[in-house]
């Protein structure tokens, strides 16, 4: 089970979490943010279907093992392992989120759309969501701009969920979505002492 660490930084919570295969755990970091006014029309075009008056927005970050503004194989191997982990636990807090009756939506990192409710093809800004309603920094990296974490700086996966639920629902079904999660093997094999992948497995996951 995830050993997780409450950790203040204008709302946001840090918790080390298991990898999908690596030893150890990683740290992500996620924040429940009311919809700001400045983002509602773009919101609103993402999901036509809802009123996002109270919807609000959990914006998590995930720590990366490389520098992810860099180029090559390692890069996009790390990307699409930190990928696959948050569609791990999008997919999860949207489930558990639905099962107490509440409208839940995960955004893709990689198109910026909308995966749940795939009403248009608006697209969502990742990295100006960011700046705006975090103050992170912003790098120009090539065609592309890059967020700064204040203490991982370029060493950061940003991905987003939303959700109509009340803010404290949120964050709790969040945590217990983290607590839940634990590796279904071991780090290192019992015989030989050799690593071997661990995957993530839990209740409602």
């Amino acid at each position: 089970m995830p050993q997780v660490r409450p950790f203040v930084m204008d709302g946001w919570r840090r918790s080390s979490i298991p990898s999908l295969n690596h030893a150890g755990g990683d740290e992500i970091e996620a924040s429940v943010q009311a919809c700001p006014k400045r983002f509602r029309d773009d919101i609103a075009a993402l999901f036509p279907s809802i009123d996002i008056k109270d919807l609000f927005i959990l914006m998590t970050c995930q720590k990366s093992r490389v520098d992810l503004v860099g180029r090559g194989p390692e890069v996009e191997e790390e990307k699409d392992r930190l990928l696959e982990r948050f569609f791990f636990l999008a997919k999860a807090v949207v489930r558990r989120l639905e099962a107490s009756g509440y409208w839940a939506d995960y955004i893709d990192p990689c198109s910026g759309m909308s995966m749940v409710h795939r009403d248009t093809c608006a697209v969502y800004d990742e990295v100006a969501a960011l700046c705006a309603l975090c103050s992170f920094r912003i790098q120009n990296a090539g065609c592309c701009k890059v967020a700064l974490h204040p203490s991982w700086g370029s060493w950061v996966y940003p991905a987003t969920i939303f959700a109509k639920a009340p803010a404290e629902v949120v964050e709790a079904v969040w945590q217990e979505t983290l607590m839940t999660l634990k590796p279904r093997h071991p780090p290192y094999c019992e015989c030989c002492g050799g690593k071997r992948p661990g995957i993530l497995t839990g209740p409602g996951v």
